[in-house]
């Protein structure tokens, strides 16, 4: 089973009021649903901050693979310090990187 996310970026999520708490959650609850069924399972995000990083840090904690899917070099230019931190991480942790 292949599964990817799309989402805002973190500035996008917090100039519109966005719940960071609950798109977290959500995405929690659908990551262990589907690892429930005990399919074979690769994730796939684009690493810009906001909804892809927080995919990747959960699929990371739920020990899923993912394929960090880079857009362009220059990409974490228009992150904080700390999403470039974690988007760094997450890369390192990726099963593969495009």
């Amino acid at each position: 089973m292949k599964l990817l996310i799309t989402g805002h970026r973190r500035k996008k999520l917090e100039d519109n009021g966005y719940d960071f708490i609950w798109i977290e959650d959500s995405i929690s609850q659908i990551l262990e649903e589907i690892k429930g069924f005990k399919l074979p399972l690769i994730c796939y995000a684009g690493m810009a901050d906001g909804v892809d990083i927080m995919f990747c840090n959960l699929c990371n904690l739920y020990d899923i693979p993912y394929i960090a899917c880079i857009p362009f070099e220059g990409q974490d230019e228009y992150m904080t310090d700390a999403d470039k931190m974690l988007r760094k991480q997450l890369i390192m942790c990726a099963k593969e990187v495009k």
